[in-house]
């Protein structure tokens, strides 16, 4: 009996992938260039000090629990 191939969500590059293209996907250069991008503007962003006020789910879980 066949399996069906379960599909994944790449966060970076916002596609789809099976299980067996994730490892793939994830050393393309593609994958890596926008990984690196994201990455500085983040670093960016935590440098600026504006990361401290946004808007994320973690921020809005931990302020609904105090």
């Amino acid at each position: 009996m066949a399996q069906a191939a379960e599909k994944l969500r790449c966060n970076i590059c916002d596609v789809t992938v099976d299980t067996a293209g994730a490892k793939e996907h994830s050393a393309s250069r593609d994958h890596a260039l926008k990984k690196q991008k994201l990455e500085g503007d983040l670093k960016e962003m935590r440098a600026s000090g504006k990361y401290g006020h946004d808007s994320s789910v973690v921020v809005q879980w931990a302020a609904s629990i105090q």
